[in-house]
């Protein structure tokens, strides 16, 4: 049985978890056929260009914002006030993901408004709603 106490001891195997939420399962396949394996790895630049973006998200008032901004460009105060948070707290998570490229800002006359630069964030909440998502 894949998973199993029998299979942790064994050597010679990689274990890698199954993505397909709900109830993750260990998977495990000998170190000889990891040739094919290695032809479709992500590039590790790649990785790490990603892992940063998805720190920079990687909390709940950014990913509000987002989920806001992902339906119109709205503004710093209009933001902070759908966001429940002070205007100070909502211009450093918006200046944090603009920095990212995540986010862009346009200034019209005195005021500022953002919006999505990075249109491949729909998918990120996709994933939050389809797995995390409460029934």
């Amino acid at each position: 049985m894949p998973g199993s106490e029998a299979d942790r001891r064994r050597p010679g195997l990689i274990r890698s978890f199954d993505t397909h939420l709900p109830g993750c399962h260990l998977q495990t396949q000998p170190l000889d056929d990891t040739g094919d394996l290695e032809q479709t790895l992500l590039p590790l630049d790649f990785l790490k260009q990603a892992s940063e973006r998805l720190k920079c998200v990687a909390h709940p008032h950014r990913l509000r914002i987002i989920e806001i901004l992902l339906s119109g460009e709205y503004t710093v105060d209009t933001i902070a006030r759908l966001c429940a948070l002070t205007q100070p707290a909502t211009s450093g998570h918006l200046r944090l993901m603009e920095s990212k490229g995540l986010l862009r800002c346009e200034r019209r006359g005195r005021t500022v408004y953002y919006s999505v630069a990075e249109p491949r964030l729909a998918g990120v909440l996709d994933c939050i709603r389809e797995n995390y998502q409460q029934d």
